[in-house]
């Protein structure tokens, strides 16, 4: 399948990097991504799937965020956190990526207990610089346990989540490291 999607939004959110991550550093960015893309999907049993993506992704990030909220650029331009990867001039990424899904839930109406695992891979490398510049790899992996208290969809569900960017080569761009508390 080809794909592309585009989106423009005001509300990126930042927090800092590493170490230096607090509440206190919440700031907005406006950010414009696009992404082309081919991809193969493969259903299999229940709800699982195995799926393979290849594409390019351009972003780019500026000020104009609303609410009249701190933005990332004041906090850059007054020294209290450091510039990230690539936020000033943006950038394009060619990717590679790979999505594992095993579902044991049965789809509706019957009951809804089973188990779900989500396993997530995708290599980065940035177009403008080369892979002596920018090369990584993220992952995320992710189990689910869900219980249906009464046979009728009423679930209770635990989960379990983990992601990971490692660099190769260069820094792992700012918006393809995890958020690991969501994304806004």
């Amino acid at each position: 399948q080809l794909g592309f999607s585009a989106t423009k939004r005001p509300d990126g959110l930042f927090f800092g990097l590493g170490s230096n991550i607090s509440e206190d550093l919440r700031s907005r960015f406006s950010f414009f991504t696009y992404n082309l893309n081919l991809s193969a999907r493969i259903n299999m049993w229940r709800q699982g799937f195995v799926s393979a993506e290849t594409g390019l992704r351009h972003s780019d990030f500026g000020s104009d965020t609303v609410g009249g909220v701190q933005t990332t650029q004041s906090l850059i331009d007054q020294g209290v956190v450091e510039t990230p990867s690539r936020f000033e001039e943006g950038y394009t990424v060619a990717y590679q990526r790979a999505d594992l899904v095993i579902d044991t839930r049965r789809s509706r109406p019957y009951p809804g207990s089973g188990f779900r695992v989500h396993g997530q891979y995708e290599l980065g490398v940035d177009v403008e610089n080369g892979v002596s510049e920018g090369l990584w790899v993220t992952w995320s992996l992710a189990a689910h346990a869900y219980f249906d208290l009464t046979g009728t969809q009423k679930v209770l569900g635990v989960h379990f989540s983990m992601a990971s960017a490692e660099s190769f080569a260069g820094e792992v761009h700012f918006t393809e490291l995890p958020a690991f508390s969501g994304n806004g």
